[in-house]
């Protein structure tokens, strides 16, 4: 006799339920230490201040990530030099799943290669386990700022080598090195000038006519009118940004973005890599996750162990590449 057809909504429980046992058992195969995982806190660095966006984020993941796992996680910041501070303390910890960090992209692929005292490498020294979400580089300009598009603002920089002013939050962050993508890949020729403080004020306060950063901290200056958006380096448009044309209308290679990535040090076992990712990616399909991400300019980008190991060499690589163009020393 045929049996009853199981509704879609039971269906997805029993796949659901499927998947916890398999990971479990997947778990156990690993050894006798991780079958019981996580058996106690698990630390998140994060290798940013706290306060800032990225603070925020890993936050928010370790919230929802101590809510699956039915255990806390910590997030503990380790800011200062690009980055180094935090990544070595998560490199020289043991490798058993209770210490975790959530890594910029910066401090993955950009720290490495300019300055002198990173000795890690992200492939090498860590387990990439998912991809988190994206942060769109954008550019804004002082309301009497003469160029009133990205195509004028470049246009400007030609007539004037050199001497057209662009603010970045610091030297050899992402938003620096969109500025230089941008001069590498439509010959503009912006002089970049990087501020340790607050940037935005400076564009606002008239000190630079054009800044890039991380779209966090300009979204609310360009809802206050205080700055002009010119464009968002995205591959699309992105809800919130209605506002910033897309600096792939003027040339489809200006994509930049910051991101997040959850690692680990290196030598974690497979099964328990794919399970924190399984996990990352169901905190991501959260609708209220997506929201609270967007009111810090950044976008899930849920994927595979596969994919998220893909897309850091990609952008390390590109990265690389940024970086040798524009002749910038590790200092």
């Amino acid at each position: 006799m045929q049996g009853k057809r199981i509704g879609g909504q039971a269906r997805r429980r029993a796949l659901r339920l499927l998947g916890a046992i398999g990971a479990g058992l997947a778990l156990a195969a690993a050894g006798p230490a991780f079958a019981a995982w996580p058996d106690k806190p698990v630390r998140l660095i994060a290798p940013l201040a706290a306060g800032s966006a990225p603070d925020v984020i890993a936050r928010i993941l370790a919230h929802e990530l101590g809510e699956l796992w039915q255990q806390t996680v910590v997030v503990e910041n380790r800011p200062g030099a690009g980055g180094i501070i935090g990544l070595e303390a998560t490199r020289q910890a043991p490798a058993d799943g209770h210490t975790l960090a959530l890594v910029h992209a910066s401090a993955a692929v950009v720290t490495p290669v300019t300055f002198k005292s990173a000795r890690y490498d992200i492939e090498r020294d860590f387990d990439t386990i998912a991809t988190v979400g994206y942060t769109p580089i954008a550019m804004v300009a002082n309301p009497g700022a003469p160029a009133t598009s990205l195509a004028e603002v470049i246009e400007a920089s030609r007539a004037k080598p050199g001497e057209v002013d662009l603010g970045n939050p610091g030297r050899t962050t992402s938003a620096h090195l969109a500025g230089e993508l941008l001069n590498q890949q439509v010959g503009a020729r912006l002089f970049p000038v990087p501020f340790s403080g607050n940037g935005v004020q400076a564009v606002v306060g008239g000190d630079v006519p054009y800044y890039v950063d991380g779209v966090a901290p300009l979204l609310r200056m360009v809802e206050a009118d205080r700055v002009r958006p010119i464009a968002v380096f995205a591959d699309r448009r992105l809800d919130g940004l209605e506002a910033f044309p897309l600096a792939t209308d003027v040339d489809p290679g200006l994509v930049v973005t910051g991101w997040f990535v959850v690692a680990s040090p290196a030598g974690l076992p497979e099964p328990l890599i794919e399970k924190i990712n399984a996990d990352v990616n169901r905190v991501l399909a959260k609708p209220e996750v997506a929201r609270r991400f967007r009111e810090f300019g950044t976008y899930p980008q849920p994927g595979t162990v596969a994919q998220a190991r893909d897309f850091v060499r990609q952008e390390k690589e590109r990265y690389a590449q940024i970086i040798q163009r524009a002749g910038i020393q590790p200092e």
